[in-house]
């Protein structure tokens, strides 16, 4: 059965969304989860929302998808086996390594691949697999090809609706580093909402996508092998969550097709009127340049203005409550909300703004659509055999799927009535009330003996008692045996002071042991002439392995890796790659080692490693890595990196260049990095570039620098690369949170 799958960020959605038709609700607790800025649920609401579940055929996964420090170790693996205890149906994390020894201790917790695991090809799926993951989460970016191999191999789960988060998920680093908020940590601020111009043209939201919605697209996914269909959105209001299940459902089961499923997802949450996102390739309604936040459904004009008032014609038929917003070409220009019956076929709203005639009204708040989505009262179909004789004992059975789960029986018996004795309508009418219970009866089957007489009173009591049972029975879980997750911090293998630098131009630079070779074309084989003429001295040659790679991505890379000595690579798929090619392995500082027992597992996997550039020295210390590990101590920080072509994707006649600028509402330039492969990924960088005293082994990211700039910036000392550059001593002074 295709599995739909709804976020819930409290308690109250998570009901809405069982209620409207979901077969599995993902949800997050206080910690862990990537989205902090959610209500979430404490350990008792996840009890209650666990019992409902069981009893209703729905699965619960828990997010703990977040990057785990030193200090959160312990913290962390006593909420997994806490969650286990509960009986979750699986749980999601971000943090691959970390799965791997949860899966080799407790091999019975079904695990999830998170969406910023990076999964993106059938090379990282079987690293995924190998590491005891049951499902992949696929990165937003995997193309239609990928997702049917990847699908093939293992269960899959593809987002359908929803947030486009602009960058690769798990290498946005963006608002970390412009405000110490982690979107890895669950604190994203949303830097890609903002304003900016992009190459010194007119100010708007060019790297702002468009909300994800495939609608009949999902049935090509579901051919392809898609076994879960998911629906973004814990920060999202529960009618939204409603809307959307109720939306895809009417595609997957046609025939429970309620209405306009399309209208009342817009009037819930739209973003610039939505994309297919990139599994169908990019098109031009990816982006929302001109709107970031809620448009609404458009619903009419504005065909007159009188004083404080519009008068618009359209179908509108509001209600007490209701807001709208005002567009003039697809840009808000004003608000308004309903005060009034329609006059002559117009409805007055009052309004505010700058509106003229003619500009078009969306319905953003339907308050009548949101009571309807958040009333749906969900139902569990049950049986109920009552029988009851006179002068003995009456009893209830109460049956699910035809097994017996609730047995219930009066107390005292039923005496001879004297006067009208019980019969099947009066049962009827006492089991057709369930209470607060999920319950709707299909069928009866009523006994009566002789006349007995039964008060109303004891039927209603033997009816609470059997409805509790039933939900009781239902709502049990297998409680597996008592375990615990211990782990010793290994102490990590010594080696000397090394420094690694990521480059593409290594003219007159020397003093390094390994070279990791980063084109902005792996197309052009003058690149990589000139990068073997320049790099004779160094003890290693790596090629540095973007992460969003297809099939023919990597048939580019396996003709261009021959001479290297190893790959550097921030994925899954890297691990896959290197043992392919039979190459070194370096995993580099977007792996996102964050602890002492991600060290020591990709550590062993990995020739050379190096930590995540949001850790702080004292963050790294406590691992106890002295002597191994890699630090991102210099040059160009990467913020992000995108699946996609914020220009458009007019590749005809292209003349983007390879190093572009954003620049934002403070004045502050953000650099732009064009990389080719098969298609083109960009990369977007700090406008402030990182410098901090060398400890034992470094890594210098110097792409954006060419002939002298890139050599000043190699050779100079911390002093001096202030004077020549505008710089930030990034995470390793000032941790996140």
């Amino acid at each position: 059965m295709a599995e739909i799958l709804a976020p819930a960020g409290n308690l109250n959605t998570f009901y809405v969304a069982v209620n409207n038709g979901a077969n599995a609700v993902y949800l997050g607790l206080k910690d862990f989860s990537a989205r902090k800025s959610a209500e979430n649920f404490s350990y008792d609401e996840l009890k209650t929302a666990l019992d409902y579940a069981r009893v209703m055929g729905v699965k619960i996964y828990v997010a703990l998808n977040t990057l785990i420090k030193e200090s959160e170790l312990n913290t962390f693996f006593k909420t997994v086996i806490k969650l286990r205890e509960m009986g979750v149906d699986a749980i999601i994390l971000q943090d691959i390594f970390l799965g791997k020894f949860i899966h080799e201790k407790l091999p019975d917790i079904e695990l999830h691949l998170s969406t910023q695991g990076g999964v993106n090809n059938i090379y990282g799926a079987e690293i995924a697999k190998e590491f005891g993951f049951k499902r992949v989460i696929l990165a937003r970016e995997t193309p239609i090809q990928e997702i049917k191999k990847i699908a093939s191999l293992m269960d899959t789960e593809v987002f359908v609706q929803g947030a486009l988060c602009t960058s690769f998920s798990g290498h946005c680093y963006m608002s970390g580093f412009a405000g110490g908020n982690s979107g890895n940590r669950g604190l994203c601020k949303q830097p890609c909402r903002q304003k900016y111009s992009l190459n010194g043209q007119d100010e708007n939201y060019p790297i702002c996508t468009a909300d994800l919605s495939i609608g009949e697209k999902i049935l090509e996914l579901q051919k392809a092998g898609v076994s879960s269909f998911k629906i973004e959105g814990r920060m999202r209001r529960p009618e939204y969550v409603g809307a959307a299940i109720r939306y895809y459902r009417s595609f997957l089961y046609p025939h429970e097709k309620m209405g306009d499923e399309l209208s009342a997802l817009k009037r819930t949450y739209n973003r610039g009127n939505y994309t297919l996102g990139l599994a169908f390739g990019q098109t031009n309604s990816f982006l929302s340049t001109d709107v970031q936040g809620h448009i609404g459904e458009r619903v009419g004009t504005i065909s007159k203005i009188v004083g404080n008032k519009i008068f618009v014609k359209g179908s509108l038929n509001p209600a007490k409550g209701d807001s709208f917003k005002i567009l003039r070409q697809g840009k808000e220009v004003g608000s308004a909300e309903y005060i009034g019956d329609p006059i002559n076929n117009l409805t007055p709203l009052a309004y505010k703004g700058k509106v003229m005639v003619g500009d078009e009204v969306n319905i953003t708040t339907d308050n009548r659509l949101n009571k309807e989505l958040s009333s749906a009262v969900g139902v569990r179909i049950i049986d109920v055999d009552f029988c009851a004789k006179e002068n003995n004992i009456a009893s209830v059975k109460v049956y699910a799927d035809g097994e017996l789960v609730a047995l219930s029986q009066t107390e005292a018996i039923l005496p001879v009535a004297t006067g009208n004795p019980l019969d099947e309508n009066e049962v009827r009418k006492v089991f057709d009330k369930v209470d607060n219970y999920p319950f709707a009866v299909d069928n009866y089957n009523i006994t009566i003996e002789g006349k007995p007489f039964g008060a109303k009173s004891v039927l209603n009591a033997l009816r609470r008692d059997a409805y509790k049972k039933a939900y009781d029975k239902l709502a049990e879980r297998d409680i597996p045996w008592p375990a615990l997750i211990h782990y010793e911090k290994e102490s990590a293998p010594y080696r000397p002071n090394s420094l690694a630098v990521i480059a593409e131009d290594f003219s007159n630079l020397n003093g390094y042991h390994i070279a990791i070779f980063a084109p902005s074309d792996y197309n052009d084989t003058r690149y990589f002439e000139k990068f073997f003429r320049d790099t004779p001295i160094a003890d290693d040659r790596y090629l540095y392995i973007p992460s969003m790679l297809s099939t023919k991505d990597i048939e580019i890379l396996a003709g261009c890796v021959k001479d290297f000595d190893g790959i550097y690579g921030e994925n899954p798929h890297a691990i896959a790659l290197a043992r392919l090619w039979g190459k070194k392995l370096f995993l580099g500082m977007d792996t996102n080692i964050f602890n002492s027992l991600s060290l020591s597992i990709a550590g062993s996997i990995a020739d050379e490693v190096a930590f995540s550039k949001e850790l702080s020295l004292k963050e790294i210390k406590e691992t106890g890595a002295s002597g191994f590990g890699y630090i991102f101590t210099r040059g160009d920080i990467k913020v992000m990196e995108l699946g996609y072509c914020p220009y458009g994707k007019k590749c005809n006649g292209c003349k983007v260049k390879t190093l572009s600028t954003l620049k934002d509402y403070a004045g502050r330039e953000f650099t732009l990095r064009r990389i080719k492969l098969s298609k083109c990924y960009f990369e977007v960088y700090n406008p402030y570039e990182l410098i901090y005293e060398d400890p034992h082994r470094g890594i210098y990211n110097l792409v954006l620098h060419k002939g002298k700039d890139v050599v000043d910036r190699y050779d100079a000392s911390e002093k001096e690369y202030r004077t020549i550059a505008k710089t930030t001593s990034g995470h390793l002074k000032n941790p996140i949170e």
